[in-house]
């Protein structure tokens, strides 16, 4: 009896041990996710702003983004599951905030148009 205790005291410690070796700390991913956050922020600001100009450079900073994920999980291995759904959350976020850019580009756009036209009208 003494034995089987012992060996289950030493099996839970030995298990405890284990979870606080693979317990999850903030890696790479998790800096990389803060930083697409950070970028997310900024384009979501430039919309209250109606900084349409800035489209194309937003694509492509979002471009070498996405190309450093790829390469920290080509090391660092893929996203737990956890930090898939922010992953999916922050891209959310950036599909709307760059859609609503387009959206005001198209607006002022068409409001131009109109303009030009009651101008050749008058």
């Amino acid at each position: 009896m003494k034995n089987t205790i012992r060996i289950f005291t030493m099996s839970a410690f030995l298990l405890a041990l284990c979870a606080a070796a693979f317990a999850h700390t903030p890696d790479k991913l998790d800096a990389w996710l803060e930083k697409y956050d950070t970028f997310v922020e900024k384009v979501e600001k430039s919309v209250s702003d109606k900084a349409t100009s800035k489209i194309q450079s937003f694509y492509d900073e979002r471009e070498a983004l996405i190309k450093e994920k790829d390469n920290l999980q080509k090391t660092e291995g893929n996203f737990t599951f956890k930090q898939g759904l922010r992953y999916g959350e922050i891209n959310a976020r950036w599909g709307i905030a760059i859609g609503a850019l387009h959206t005001t580009k198209g607006v002022k756009k068409a409001a131009d148009s109109v303009n030009e036209f009651l101008e050749e009208e008058n």
